[in-house]
């Protein structure tokens, strides 16, 4: 707020209160990665779908983000509940886009293996969201994408 010159009190007359405040930062911020890094689930090639994702994913992490605020909140057990709901959204809109990126890709084999998959890959996103935040290169994001990658081109 000093930064904008701004008082607790323009800020409390735009948003209304701390917890909007964090409401809208957390959609904007949704919005922004689901245009960066979840888009990339869409491809219709499953397997190149996953790759961009994984790449897009450890990019944004690279550009400065320090980790994910979305993943870090949807951590959290004592937010608002509007703000969890946000964090919610894009968790299960990654299960979501991971899930039919992995049909895509390997058909519909046995459910427990696609969950697995899922899973793993969701870990993934947790790993270098971690790696993020604690001062990982450019160069270290790159190598573990292209690690996970290399793992999801074993998978039939």
């Amino acid at each position: 707020m000093q930064a904008m010159d701004m008082g607790a009190s323009s800020v409390a007359l735009a948003f209304g209160t701390k917890g909007e405040l964090l409401v809208r930062v957390a959609q904007r911020y949704r919005a922004a990665v689901s245009d960066a890094v979840l888009a990339a689930l869409e491809a219709a090639d499953g397997r190149a779908a996953l790759e961009r994702f994984v790449r897009a994913h450890a990019e944004w992490l690279s550009a400065g983000q320090g980790g994910c605020l979305l993943l870090s909140l949807a951590q959290e057990h004592e937010l608002d509940a509007r703000v969890r709901r946000v964090a919610q959204q894009h968790v299960d809109a990654l299960r979501g886009g991971l899930m039919r990126a992995l049909e895509r890709a390997y058909g519909t084999t046995r459910h427990e293996i696609m969950h697995e998959r899922m899973s793993l890959t969701l870990l993934m996103v947790f790993g270098l969201a971690a790696a993020s935040r604690g001062g990982a290169t450019q160069k270290s994001m790159e190598a573990m994408a292209e690690a996970v990658i290399g793992q999801i081109r074993h998978w039939r």
